[in-house]
């Protein structure tokens, strides 16, 4: 997400690339906190891979489809050891904002593949899978960024609760992309998760539905999860969600959070930078891939 958001703010108007004048320090200050975010984000990525068992990343194979997936787990490894040295190099603050959130995204991981506990509300379940391992690395990037230049600690927070909201309404957006675009749209397979037993939320959304349709999803996701479903099974799923209203639940709740984020900017000084948070929120809600 976050090379993204660099590509969408490198081709926003001229006057929109000064992201840093929320602060008051030398803006290039704000280069090393987004290296830090990247290393992290990247790490997350290999190590993501690894679990889904991707082939493919943007379009291109994939670290663990070339190389195995030993080397793409020491290379998240790596990538994370090297976020710590960068860390300690820009204080003691950054380096507990970056240690805060290694320990939230491998606990999201974790609870991804473990999956809910017995009695655990599911919805419940996704949403603090989100929270570590998506939500965490936004709100990581922009609260660096504001640390690294001097910004008001109000407006810090401000900009982290942005960046939780706006982290978890951009993965819903991928859980639907992963069910309503094309692979060749996204630079992945149409379905991955689905091909995992992996339910993102328009899944769990139709799962708690009565009916055949719910009932029949969940053998396909079950099949699956044990590495038992035909080649049939992902289309089928797919189907099966774009004839439910599970896909539009989803989008109203992730305009809920898009409205959160915005919210969170509400009392943010006027300027480019606020423009194009604001303007993120309406590229997370209109995501083609």
């Amino acid at each position: 997400m976050l090379s993204r958001i660099a590509d969408i703010t490198l081709t926003s108007p001229p006057d929109s690339a000064r992201m840093t004048e929320f602060g008051e320090r030398d803006p290039e200050a704000a280069v090393d906190a987004a290296a830090l975010a990247e290393l992290v984000h990247v790490a997350s990525l290999h190590h993501d891979d690894v679990m889904d068992q991707a082939r493919t990343r943007r379009g291109a194979p994939s670290v663990n489809a070339l190389w195995g997936d030993s080397v793409a787990g020491l290379a998240g490894n790596w990538l994370l050891a090297k976020a710590a040295r960068l860390a300690a190099e820009l204080g003691p603050e950054i380096l507990r904002l970056q240690a805060r959130v290694t320990n939230r995204l491998v606990s999201g991981q974790i609870r991804e593949l473990t999956g809910a506990a017995p009695g655990e509300d599911p919805l419940s379940h996704y949403f603090a899978v989100v929270a570590g391992k998506s939500a965490s690395l936004i709100a990581m990037a922009l609260q660096s960024g504001a640390i690294r230049t001097g910004t008001p600690s109000d407006t810090a927070e401000a900009l982290a609760e942005y960046g939780e909201h706006l982290g978890t309404a951009f993965q819903i957006a991928d859980d639907i992309l992963d069910v309503t675009a094309a692979s060749e749209v996204l630079g992945k397979e149409q379905g991955k998760d689905l091909a995992v037993g992996v339910a993102g939320l328009p899944v769990l959304l139709a799962l708690a539905d009565d009916g055949p349709a719910a009932d029949e999803l969940r053998e396909l996701l079950t099949a699956a999860g044990q590495g038992r479903a035909g080649a049939t099974a992902v289309p089928r799923a797919v189907a099966l969600l774009r004839g439910g209203g599970a896909l539009a639940e989803a989008g109203a709740m992730m305009r809920g959070r898009l409205a959160r984020a915005r919210g969170a900017l509400d009392g943010l000084p006027e300027g480019p930078a606020t423009r194009v948070l604001y303007a993120l929120c309406d590229v997370v809600a209109d995501r083609d891939h």
